[in-house]
């Protein structure tokens, strides 16, 4: 529909009267049935956020003003808005299986499916080494990978770790071999020495060695692929280590400008490398932290820029967005694609230039071109039937976000300032800080994932014990052909003067394990980052009810005895099964009278026994039924309730353990595993 020369642009806000903050605290009570809106305080993010029922104007403040926060933040809109790409996002696919054919025939399929960002994990350990990525030796595997792919106008990003340069040198060689043009090619070359120490504890030879060949290929891409980044600020580690959002944040900057500074020492002008570094940016399952997560990175990187003096030169910063294996579950697996969702919504409406998405399959092994097709088509059907990228910032002027986005730039800053004050994150990852401080803020959230406070859907909410998990090929199944480490296809004297010098030994055969020689030898330097993910202590009890399965032809069966009528009893039983199958115990109800509990545990083959009933049942009834439980067996007698001051009282009448919302769940379920013999198997 076109509009008339003179006419007037309609305002749907002139109607309406302006509402106040009473109003919509008025109407929020309303919806509360007579409870006080401050019953909805008291919820904090990780940080310490409050999280308030109602956000309105003037929520913006703190160390950064409102009006510099605003100003900041409409800039970045602008510039946004002033590229046409933004309409639209980067659609990245992950690659991690070892056969570079299979990988290629990967690749064609999911290009032609929408595919136009693809994302490599390379291994080039070799030796005899079963860890996950793309095998590749020499250029010849490079060109079995890409044969037949069109890889112009795609955005490229390749991840081989300590491997990150002589693998640079090999993809730089193919693509000037293969006459492809450079400046079709985007993306980044994945160099991310700091992460990669974060990763694994060391690298091939010194931390400052790998800086400045890295500050050499960032020199030597500007003037050959102009397109293709060298510098990768990756925050997966640490995110999977448990930080909390803020602090990914303050190490995400803090290793970009450790980057800067190294491409600065070696001679690089301060507007190319700031050019030479994109980053990777973990996002989780809670949209609206995503959201402000994705655009207080813009707030701070426009800050670090605005210190450069560049502000005027350089644009947004290039981000991809990638949903990270922490909130991923090995269990439910159909939830997956549901968190996969939530995160691509989330990191569109944030500002990601590209998002990567792992198949639902990921966790138990590699993915079937199915797989892949379902999680590709959830961007697809966001970009194309949602059109939630089509304007700049979408979720800009909601208060909610604005505070939220102001919070996290805040306190953001502040640890990046402590993270620089104490020698920058090279010296505190070292030092073993870094570490810390993911331990610390696992710690926390470990907390509340044991007792349920932070629930994990299919996992320890609404478990699903009949689940058959998809046939896929373990990736432990994978181990790769042993080679050479001394194998040189031509001359071994040759020695690195120059990256040219690399490529031309990249593109005249070179091994992997000969370019990566010259970088010298792998050094340990630091404890790495142990991982974590949401979901793993509950799937160690399901993987010891899956032995027992397998062994005794029958799960681990608990006999949930009701007592009294459905209305006494069927909250508290349906609360016990769904407990019970999180830690991998099936179950079975029968009504149980106060003098007739006698042989009902032997009759059934039960390894356990939870009585369900209501609190007047358990003062009238408890003491006759246990008396007669106890007389017959002595497995284990758990009680679906929360004793308080009783606790001792009840122990002494039989009952072992007390389940109920709120406990220490995931120490019940271990301990309970423990007494019926799961864990010896």
């Amino acid at each position: 529909m076109s509009r008339e020369p003179n006419q007037q642009f309609v305002k749907f806000t002139e109607r309406f009267e302006n509402g106040t903050r009473e109003d919509w605290t008025r109407l929020v009570e309303e919806s509360l049935q007579g409870k006080s809106v401050d019953n909805l305080f008291g919820r904090c993010t990780y940080e310490g956020f409050e999280l308030q029922p109602i956000y309105s104007g003037g929520v913006v403040e703190g160390d950064v003003s409102q009006e510099g926060f605003v100003t900041s933040i409409s800039e970045i809109r602008e510039r946004a808005a002033a590229f046409p790409s933004h309409s639209s996002w980067n659609v990245c696919q992950y690659y991690s299986y070892p056969d570079p054919q299979k990988v290629n025939e990967e690749l064609q399929n999911d290009i032609d499916g929408g595919v136009d960002a693809i994302s490599i994990l390379f291994n080039c350990n070799m030796k005899g080494s079963t860890d996950e990525g793309v095998a590749i030796r020499s250029l010849s595997d490079l060109e079995t990978l890409f044969n037949g792919v069109d890889l112009t106008e795609k955005r490229v990003s390749l991840h081989a770790e300590r491997f990150a340069l002589p693998l640079s040198s090999m993809f730089a060689a193919y693509i000037q071999t293969s006459s492809i043009d450079p400046d079709s090619i985007s993306g980044n070359f994945g160099v991310d020495p700091l992460g990669t120490l974060a990763k694994g504890g060391a690298l091939l030879g010194k931390l400052k060695e790998q800086m400045e060949g890295g500050a050499e290929l960032a020199d030597w891409a500007a003037k050959n692929f102009p397109k293709l980044r060298t510098f990768l600020v990756d925050t997966s580690i640490y995110y999977e280590g448990g930080v909390t959002e803020t602090e990914d944040l303050a190490i995400a900057i803090s290793t970009a400008l450790e980057y800067l500074r190294s491409m600065e020492a070696n001679g690089i002008a301060l507007e190319e490398a700031l050019t030479q570094v994109s980053f990777n940016i973990s996002v989780g399952t809670d949209v609206f932290q995503n959201i402000s997560k994705l655009r207080a990175l813009r707030v701070l990187w426009d800050r670090v820029v605005e210190n450069c003096d560049q502000s005027k030169k350089i644009g947004n910063p290039v981000i991809n967005a990638n949903i990270s294996k922490r909130v991923l579950s090995g269990r439910d697996l159909s939830v997956n694609l549901l968190r996969s969702t939530c995160a691509c919504f989330s990191s569109v409406v944030g500002g990601a230039d590209s998002v990567t998405l792992l198949p639902h399959t990921h966790l138990i092994g590699y993915p079937s071109e199915t797989d892949r097709r379902m999680t590709r088509n959830i961007q697809n059907v966001l970009m194309h039937e949602s059109f939630i990228a089509n304007v700049a910032d979408p979720a800009g002027g909601a208060f909610y976000v604005e505070s939220l986005t102001n919070d996290f730039s805040r306190r953001s800053w502040e640890i990046f300032q402590n993270i620089e004050e104490k020698g920058g994150i090279s010296e505190m990852l070292l030092a073993g800080e870094i570490q810390l401080m993911a331990k610390r803020s696992w710690e926390t959230r470990e907390k509340n994932l044991a007792n349920c406070t932070d629930l994990i859907t299919g996992v320890s909410s609404f478990p699903d014990l009949t689940e058959n998990l998809p046939s896929v090929r373990p990736k432990e199944d994978t181990t790769q052909t042993e080679i050479s480490q001394d194998t040189w296809f031509r001359d071994s004297s040759v020695s690195l003067e120059s990256f040219d010098n690399l490529v031309k030994m990249a593109a005249d055969g070179a091994y992997i394990s000969t370019l990566a020689k010259l970088f010298g030898v792998i050094e340990h330097a630091c404890e790495p980052i142990k991982t974590h993910r949401y979901s793993e202590s509950f799937e160690s009890l399901r993987d010891k009810s899956d032995v027992w399965l397998r062994k005794k032809g029958r799960r681990p069966l608990a006999l949930i005895a009701r007592l009294g009528s459905p209305s006494d009893y069927t909250a508290r039983v349906v609360f016990a099964k769904s407990y019970l199958a999180a830690g991998g115990i099936d179950s079975l109800e029968m009504d149980i009278e106060p003098k007739s509990g006698a042989n009902i545990l032997e009759s059934t083959r039960a390894q356990l026994l939870v009585i369900c009933s209501s609190d007047q049942l358990y003062r009238e009834n408890l003491e006759s039924v246990l008396r007669s439980v106890r007389s017959s067996s002595g497995k284990p007698i758990l009680l679906a309730y929360s004793p308080g001051i009783q606790e001792s009282e009840l122990r002494g009448l039989g009952i072992d353990k007390f389940i109920f919302p709120g406990d220490p769940m995931l120490d019940t379920l271990f301990e309970v595993a423990d007494s019926i013999g799961m864990n010896s198997l």
